[in-house]
């Protein structure tokens, strides 16, 4: 990564933190939740959905975050119910 990314990258960080990341629950890794929304944008994952993937802290096996969405759209929580006669892409 270049010089200019790295800048670009750490301002943006900072922009976001003071807008964004304000309205964070607390407990998370500010960090960790900004690079997972920017990971996810093209679902468009609710404030829950990125919440409920977050597995940092010890004992992760160095996963931060894990997620199961269904069409594109639904984000798999342990409460979901599929049909499992619907064709269906997973990512």
């Amino acid at each position: 990564m270049s010089q200019n990314d790295l800048v670009f990258l750490d301002s943006n960080f900072k922009n976001w933190k003071e807008s964004r990341g304000v309205e964070l629950r607390k407990g998370f890794d500010p960090f960790v939740y900004y690079a997972v929304e920017q990971f996810l944008k093209p679902y468009d994952p609710s404030d829950e959905d990125i919440a409920y993937g977050i597995t940092d802290g010890a004992n992760d096996g160095g996963v931060d975050a894990a997620y199961f969405v269904v069409n594109r759209s639904t984000f798999v929580h342990d409460d979901t119910v599929l049909d499992p006669r619907n064709g269906a892409r997973f990512d």
